[in-house]
């Protein structure tokens, strides 16, 4: 063979695998990006929706604490009881109720798994405040006993709010930063 010729071919094929490996790194570092921007927008998705359940979490919790101290009050110091207690209680609910259905809508835009997991407990808390706002109706100043009603919640109410946590932490668990670090950590 001629070495002129060896030459040339030698060329065409040096050109021809630059060419092949230069479209494939494109190629790959196209398809990098693509995962890289999925990956950022998963993430941020991945936090709004903790943050939105950190937030939920929060009025959940405010508000079952509302209602156990409401009836713990007229379980162990009914004499101490007030009209403007209860009234206060109907105030704190009235901020917080609509907050924790909103939180608990836009959570269901985000993954309506998550939604469906918190609604029970949603409900059981919109349940127990009706119950609460009954039994307040009821209730008459320096009457103790007419605080029976509230105080026949408080277990209903303690158990709510000791159930909070744990709904919380079931439904969320599929965005847990640990899974996350778990799927992610190096091989």
């Amino acid at each position: 063979m001629d070495s002129a010729f060896v030459s040339i071919l030698s060329a065409v094929i040096g050109a021809a695998a630059g060419i092949v490996g230069g479209g494939l790194s494109g190629q790959r570092q196209a398809r990098l990006e693509r995962e890289k921007w999925f990956r950022g927008v998963s993430d941020a998705f991945t936090t709004e929706l903790r943050s939105s359940v950190k937030e939920l979490t929060t009025k959940l919790a405010e508000a079952t604490h509302s209602m156990c101290w409401l009836c713990w009050l007229a379980s162990f110091g009914a004499e101490r009881l007030t009209q403007e207690r209860v009234a206060q209680y109907d105030n704190e609910m009235h901020v917080l109720l609509p907050q924790i259905t909103g939180l608990h809508a836009v959570i269901a835009g985000m993954d309506y798994d998550v939604y469906l997991k918190l609604k029970p407990l949603v409900e059981q808390l919109l349940k127990l405040d009706g119950m609460i706002g009954d039994a307040g109706l009821d209730f008459v100043p320096d009457e103790p006993k007419s605080a029976n009603k509230l105080a026949e919640l408080l277990k209903q109410a303690n158990s709510l709010e000791r159930t909070v946590s744990e709904v919380v932490a079931d439904a969320i668990r599929p965005y847990s930063i640990a899974r996350t670090l778990k799927n992610i950590e190096p091989r």
